[in-house]
């Protein structure tokens, strides 16, 4: 079984055919085994229960020919026909499985025979009344019958009082399920009377008839089933017998006691199949306007969506005025409720915004566009002002509903009004300092400017602030304000505001001194001065001066990464294409030549230098030719492709010239940690038994030690070691070699952001597999708060043939032992053989610390804490000897206790002390100044148990 669950979850999860047939998978035996496995006697039901879950799944690919669809439809109901009654979870799968192969294919007219066979297994299966044993599996049948009913509308029509009589006799609480296949059948079967009068059927004659089986039903029924439409006619569609007969249905229905005991879903189904009843045949739709009334005044979900659908579907048949007024009022009421759900009240806010006109054809009353009902006055717009524990999605929905409360123009009401609201949204965005804060915010902006972008100048006015104040205070959010102006341009296009927003925020950044302001946030600025550079009304002089003053005031030639380099390039292309470079030819060909002489990469100088011979050397007019993208010369094309980095995506002028694939080829594993280096402190102890007052400067010991922590970044710094190689399991065309690869590493909040790694070459002969002699990469970590997470990798590679790929790697995992260093002594304690015994003195003053300072006094920052851990083994000597062997190099003393010392960078430390307890336990007693570091060490430690046994 655990072969077949394994060939399973590969099958589920894979998409593409070649790759399964690549990796030895068979369909067709596939199929044939996944059958053997339903219809056997021995196998364990959780393993078919997973095959018929993926034949529900993967069916357009298992069942690819009629010949297989018979095969599987054929074993399945021949499993089900051999089920005894008692068993109830395996015939519901099976049930379910057949149901969803009906639908997914035409199984009605290819294989009737089997169908018919299917129909009959479930209407015996539902002729049970009131059986106790087999309630679920009635339950079901009458679903899969309702849900085949509706595929084939009127193929049970033929029988309507049987199904009446089934709905009066069951008692359990599965009665509803026959309600519901009873007024599904009833509904079609009306419509096939109305829409197929050849028939010369009455809704009398299908309550007057004998039971026939299935076969026969299915035989009549060929020429019973039809595309059902509206018919346009004045004369009433029934005739007064249909009519009495229709109403006397509906009124056993709605007077039953049963009716009240549905559950609101199931009343809801019951009542809109009713609804459409008479909808169809032109009756009166007053009998349930008792029951809208009783669900109006509910909070129950299913309940109000009955109503609402009631009222797209009868209008004003049903609602006058009154009645709607009531109705909005109640979900006005309830949006502002804090007893309800905030995700029933997004769907209130929903409805509110796409109320039914009753104005409008049925199939129109409800559209995608924004309709709040004519009625909308003043009472009901002051509830949607925003309240201080709205969530943004909330706000979102009130604001909108807002702007489209307010006539065009520049009212001062609606002015004053919608500033308000943006102001309050605008504090709370700024203290909340999250994406969904600032999305929320330019998504209302962007709502706004759809209706009074070009009539309301100071609501733009005030909008533009705004978008400016973000970029001040939040700058790492630039991207949204890019997003935002890029789908202002699409709806707007001579609007102009969006170029008064770039030039506001091109002027900000350019004016930010000292520069040092600028750097954190380095590419979000150069992607937002990038987009201002393809705009030609903005003067390019300040952007040109502004990578002047970076290249000189900063150390990014000298530091910055590669992606930091290319966005510089960019904004430079950028220039060149779109603006005349005369009166800037001096400015923009310094920057390129600072590019070219100093930075640190030589990818970097090489096109700052092919850009700066262009610059000088062409005219103006060539010069857009070269750089514009979609030139007819193939080499003009390669030029194109290898100056432009992936930072012009927002650019619409410009193909991409990186490619964007699933899957590059290679892989990283990271290499085994070197914890095996021995220290034999047995042969150091003799020498080392010296007194204490032989290390002269004992007492300032544990200061100089912080002070060293602090004011040596080099002790913060991680290094993972990792393989990088080629994935043998995947079809990667291995003659291309790959002769530049670059490794971005996205950090979080953890961890400070990670340079990005460049491997020169990769080929499949130095690196296939993550062995000794591959080629390895080193991240330089650097941790703010050292708890093990997963940092995610993206890889731009470039092959032998000048193309650009990037893909996503497999995320990279620190791991507890990643993060976990020796103590490292204070340089001016490093005195020849006394490092032992400095160290020993090192950790009993940070034990001392730890115990006195952060554990036993409340404050800000103390965050000590003491613990235990107890390892069993039965050979609890062994265990020992591994913890000392494998820990050597963090082990400070093993005289009479084993004491074992661990730095994490930037600050913190775990301090243990290890004996024997009893005979089979070894407890380790723990000092920490960073208390979420216990969980962490505790599953570390019991790692070893694992280890020994």
């Amino acid at each position: 079984m655990d072969r077949w669950s394994q060939l399973i979850d590969t099958f589920r999860y894979s998409t593409d055919t070649l790759r399964l047939q690549r990796q030895g998978i068979d369909l067709q035996d596939l199929l044939l085994d996944i059958l053997q496995l339903i219809c056997s006697d021995s196998k364990d039901i959780n393993g078919k229960i997973k095959a018929m879950s993926l034949l529900q799944e993967r069916a357009d690919i298992l069942l690819v020919d009629e010949t297989s669809q018979e095969q599987a439809i054929a074993s399945l109901l021949g499993v089900l026909q051999q089920i005894q009654i008692p068993e109830t979870v395996f015939p519901t799968y099976i049930m379910i499985t057949i149901t969803s192969l009906v639908i997914q294919f035409d199984i009605k007219n290819v294989f009737p025979d089997l169908f018919a066979t299917l129909i009959q297994i479930l209407l015996n299966r539902i002729d049970r009344i009131n059986s106790g044993t087999d309630r679920i599996l009635r339950g079901l049948a009458c679903q899969c019958l309702t849900e085949i009913e509706q595929l084939y509308p009127g193929l049970l029509g033929h029988r309507l009082d049987y199904y009446y009589n089934l709905c009066q006799a069951e008692c359990s609480h599965i009665f509803q399920h026959y309600w519901i296949l009873f007024t599904t059948v009833l509904k079609n079967a009306i419509q096939c009377i109305i829409h197929e009068p050849r028939n010369n059927l009455s809704l009398k004659d299908l309550f007057n008839g004998k039971l026939e089986s299935s076969k026969a039903l299915l035989e009549k029924n060929l020429s019973f089933t039809s595309n059902l439409e509206m018919v346009n006619s004045a004369e009433p569609l029934l005739s007064d017998d249909d009519s009495n007969q229709l109403k006397a249905i509906i009124s056993f229905v709605m007077d039953s006691d049963n009716f009240m005991l549905l559950t609101p879903t199931g009343q809801m189904l019951v009542v809109l199949k009713l609804v459409e009843c008479v909808t169809v045949s032109r009756l009166s739709q007053k009998t349930f306007k008792l029951l809208i009334l009783q669900k109006m005044v509910t909070c129950d979900l299913p309940s109000l969506q009955s109503v609402m659908l009631l009222k797209m579907k009868c209008g004003d048949e049903l609602f006058n005025q009154d009645d709607d007024y009531y109705l909005l009022e109640r979900l006005v009421l309830m949006i502002r409720s804090p007893m309800i759900s905030q995700e029933q009240q997004l769907i209130y806010c929903e409805w509110i915004m796409h109320f039914p006109d009753d104005s409008k054809p049925i199939g129109m009353r409800c559209t995608k566009d924004i309709s709040l009902p004519y009625f909308w006055d003043y009472n009901l717009i002051v509830w949607f002002y925003p309240q201080v524990y709205d969530n943004f999605d909330i706000i979102l929905r009130k604001l909108i509903i807002l702007n489209h409360s307010f006539e065009l123009g520049e009212s001062r009401e609606t002015t004053t009004i919608l500033i308000g609201c943006l102001t309050g949204l605008m504090q709370r965005t700024d203290i909340a300092a999250s994406s969904l804060a600032v999305t929320t915010l330019l998504r209302v902006f962007y709502n706004f400017c759809q209706r009074f972008l070009d009539s309301n100048k100071s609501l733009s006015s005030s909008m533009c602030s705004c978008v400016l104040t973000i970029v001040k205070r939040h700058p790492n959010f630039t991207i949204h304000i890019l997003n935002f102006i890029r789908c202002i341009s699409d709806t707007h296009t001579g609007s102009g505001f969006q170029l008064n927003v770039l030039k506001s925020l091109t002027d900000y950044i350019a004016s930010v001194i000292p520069m040092t302001q600028v750097l954190p946030n380095l590419l979000d600025h150069l992607r937002l001065l990038e987009v201002s550079a393809q705009e030609k009304e903005i003067k390019p002089m300040v952007i040109v001066q502004f990578l002047q003053n970076l290249l000189e005031t900063s150390d990014i030639c000298q530091f910055g990464m590669w992606k930091t380099g290319q966005a510089v390039l960019s904004i430079c292309r950028c220039i060149m294409i779109n603006h005349d470079t005369t009166y800037i030819l001096k400015d923009l060909c310094e920057v390129l030549m600072k590019m070219k002489d100093y930075f640190n990469d030589v990818d970097i100088k090489d096109q700052a230098y092919m850009y700066y011979c262009l610059l000088t050397s062409v005219s103006n007019d060539k010069l857009r030719t070269i750089l514009s993208a979609g030139s007819s010369n193939n080499q003009l094309e390669l030029i194109s492709k290898i100056v432009v980095d992936d930072i012009s995506k927002l650019s619409k002028e410009v193909d991409l010239p990186v490619i964007e694939v699933d899957d590059l080829g290679i892989s990283l594993a990271k290499v085994p940690k070197n914890m095996y280096t021995a220290v034999d402190f047995n042969s150091k102890r003799d020498r080392l038994v010296i007194s204490y007052g032989d290390i002269v400067r004992e007492e300032g010991l544990l200061d100089h030690y912080f002070k060293q922590l602090t004011s040596s970044e080099e002790l913060w710094t991680i290094n993972v070691e990792c393989f990088i190689y080629y994935k043998e399991d995947l079809a990667v065309d291995y003659e291309k070699k790959y002769v530049a690869i670059v490794l971005e590493l996205e950090s979080n909040s953890n961890y400070k952001s990670v340079n990005d790694v460049t491997v020169s070459f990769l080929s499949k002969e130095i690196s296939s597999a993550p062995n000794p002699g591959c080629q390895t990469v080193i991240f330089k970590i650097q941790s703010v708060d050292p708890l093990p997470c997963t940092l995610n990798i993206k890889a731009t590679v470039t092959d032998n043939e000048n193309r650009t790929c990037i893909a996503p790697l497999d995320p990279l995992s620190i791991e507890f032992q990643d993060v976990i260093l020796p103590l490292a002594l204070p340089t001016d304690y490093f005195i020849n053989d006394n490092e032992v015994l400095s160290k020993r003195i090192l950790f009993e003053q940070l034990w001392s610390y730890i115990e006195g300072n952060q554990c036993k006094m409340a404050g800000d920052g103390k965050l000590g804490a003491i613990s235990i851990c107890c390892l069993n083994q039965a050979d609890s000597q062994e265990l020992q000897d591994t913890l000392v062997s494998t820990l050597s190099v963090y082990v400070i003393d093993q005289t009479d206790e084993i004491w074992i010392g661990w730095y994490l960078p930037p600050r913190y430390h775990v301090l243990l002390k290890c004996y024997h307890h009893l005979d089979h336990y070894i407890k380790f007693v723990i000092a920490t100044d960073y208390w979420k570091l216990l969980t962490y060490v505790d599953d570390y430690l019991h790692k070893f148990e694992k280890l020994v046994s």
